[in-house]
């Protein structure tokens, strides 16, 4: 689903090198952060990926990103 998702709403083909490192860099920051950094940085992302919505081919329900 998450690689539907990402196909659906994201831009990977488009840019083949930077999309990635905008997904390697939150992540390195949520895990190594720090106790200010890391959280701010999961809190930004459910925020950047709350407003991502479809639907599951196979079973019809709704989905969201977070």
């Amino acid at each position: 689903m998450a690689g539907a998702g990402a196909a659906d709403h994201g831009n990977l083909r488009a840019e083949p090198r930077p999309r990635p490192l905008r997904t390697l860099l939150p992540l390195t920051t949520v895990v190594h952060g720090g106790r200010e950094a890391a959280p701010a940085e999961a809190r930004r992302l459910v925020r950047v990926h709350t407003p991502v919505k479809g639907t599951d081919p196979a079973t019809r329900r709704s989905l969201g990103a977070w």
